[in-house]
Order: C-alpha cells, then sequence, then structure tokens
C-alpha cells in the first residue's frame, strides 16, 4: 500500500514496485489483473512489475490528477447526493459510484484523453469505517466495485499495445487511528480487506 512503506505512487512506480500488495487476500502472492484490447494479461508481481519497467525505460508514465475539484467543476445534482435510505450524504463522494457513474466516467474519460497511462478510483474512503460516518458501512464493497468497474471501462476503452492504460486503486488513510483508540487493527484490517476485495472484483491493475 503506497505510504505504508514511506514511499510514493511516484517513488515505487519508478523503482518496478508493487503499489498494492493484496497478501490480505491471497496470502502473500501479490495479484495484478489486466485484460482487453491491450494484447496481455498480467497475473503476477514479476510480470507487472517488468511491463511497468519496460514501459518507464521509453517513456514517463502519467498518473491522472485531482477528483475533488473535478467533480466541482462538472457539478453534482442534489439528488446525487440522496443515498438508498433517503437521506442527503454531501460530502461523501464515493456514493457517487452508485448515484452518478455518469459524471465519473466524464472525469475519468478526460484524464485518458489528456493522456494519463494511470487512472485512479473515486474510492479513496471506501472503507466500512470511513463510509460508516455516513451510515454506509455495509456499501463498502458495493462501491469500491462500482468506482473501479467505472475506470477499467475507460481503461480499456482507451487502451492500446503502445499505450496500455491501467486501472490505479485508490486507497486512502482513513479517518480512525488505532493508536488513539478510534479503531482497532481488526476493524481497520477487515476494512482494508473488503475494499481491496471490491476492487479486485471490479477489475483494478494496481
Amino acid at each position: 500500500i503506497p505510504g505504508a512503506n514511506g514511499l510514493s505512487i511516484n517513488q515505487a512506480m519508478y523503482w518496478g514496485l508493487p503499489c498494492l500488495t493484496l497478501d490480505v487476500l491471497q496470502g502473500p502472492e501479490v495479484w495484478y489483473i489486466k485484460q482487453g484490447e491491450t494484447g496481455f494479461v498480467l497475473k503476477d508481481e514479476e510480470e507487472f512489475k517488468n511491463k511497468i519497467l519496460e514501459l518507464i525505460k521509453k517513456r514517463p508514465l502519467i498518473i491522472d490528477g485531482a477528483m475533488g475539484t473535478q467533480l466541482q467543476t462538472y457539478g453534482v445534482p442534489k439528488e446525487a447526493w440522496i443515498d438508498d435510505k433517503g437521506i442527503e450524504q454531501e460530502g461523501c463522494n464515493e456514493l457517487l459510484n452508485a448515484t452518478a457513474p455518469n459524471i465519473l466516467e466524464k472525469i475519468h474519460n478526460a484524464y485518458a484523453l489528456s493522456g494519463a497511462d494511470m487512472i485512479k478510483t473515486n474510492t479513496f474512503g471506501a472503507m466500512d469505517w470511513v463510509l460508516e460516518e455516513y451510515s454506509m458501512g455495509h456499501r463498502a464493497y458495493e462501491l469500491s466495485f462500482a468506482g473501479t468497474s467505472i475506470v477499467k471501462e475507460i481503461c480499456d476503452r482507451y487502451s492500446t499495445a503502445k499505450k496500455p492504460r491501467f486501472v490505479l486503486g485508490s486507497i486512502g488513510p482513513g479517518t480512525k487511528l488505532p493508536s488513539l483508540g478510534h479503531i482497532t487493527y481488526d476493524q481497520m484490517y477487515q476494512g482494508y480487506t473488503t475494499t481491496a476485495k471490491g476492487m479486485v472484483d471490479g477489475g483494478v491493475d494496481v
């Protein structure tokens, strides 16, 4: 997970290191999956690392930009902030994966058109223990899967053999700290597991 070992995503990619380890799901093995119009399938850490290193030797790899400011630019209708219980949840950007996928598709599409090689999912706060602040902890898997699926569709649409696009799973640090008693380590672990599972099933690459 970027930041856990002191490296940013950019640094990790530069050195050819995996940016998301899924040992919480699969044991120590790391899985990366990519398929579509690119003509290749990446299923393990070594193959993925070699592909990234091969691309970096030829050109810089560009990660897309911010999500929050783009949502402000495109504008989110009031009804998109209403959850499945009829409660207004403005500020929970992850909810938009289910209520306004068309807006997110436009944002991701714009980044793809601008030349981004890696496009981030709108899942920064999709852990159940963050979503529970909006009484939506039970939707962690759903929103993680939905956010990843939207980006995967964009990446598959624009990927070519010469310029493959990658789904970059965004997982933030959350809003609670075990060291301050906000949450237990087991709860945090389970939350990250659920979010990562949703991303894997949705087609995440990194």
